[in-house]
């Protein structure tokens, strides 16, 4: 597979269907005068739907950015594992 600009959800859920994935994680970091905004999205292959989204202002500087990426993907996943766990009965209750 070649390297293709590819932004659009849509676009890269077509992408991702080669691979034979149920779920992708994709991400984007724009920016709002000096404050960066991360949102890192969990998406369903088959549906194209949105199943997860995390969003976070950071304050300036593109090293903070770059601190927040892996904490902002960790908090999507273990959500989207959590619901999983549910989904198949596995639930914990929060005390």
């Amino acid at each position: 597979m070649s390297a293709v600009h590819c932004d659009e959800t849509r676009c890269l859920v077509n992408y991702v269907r080669k691979l034979r994935a149920q779920k992708m994680m994709h991400g984007r970091v724009s920016q709002v005068g000096d404050t960066f905004v991360l949102t890192v999205s969990m998406t369903d292959v088959s549906s194209a739907e949105v199943d997860a989204l995390v969003t976070r202002m950071i304050h300036p500087g593109i090293d903070n950015v770059l601190r927040k990426i892996s904490p902002g993907a960790c908090e999507l996943l273990s959500d989207a594992l959590a619901r999983e766990a549910c989904n198949a009965g596995v639930c914990h209750s929060q005390q």
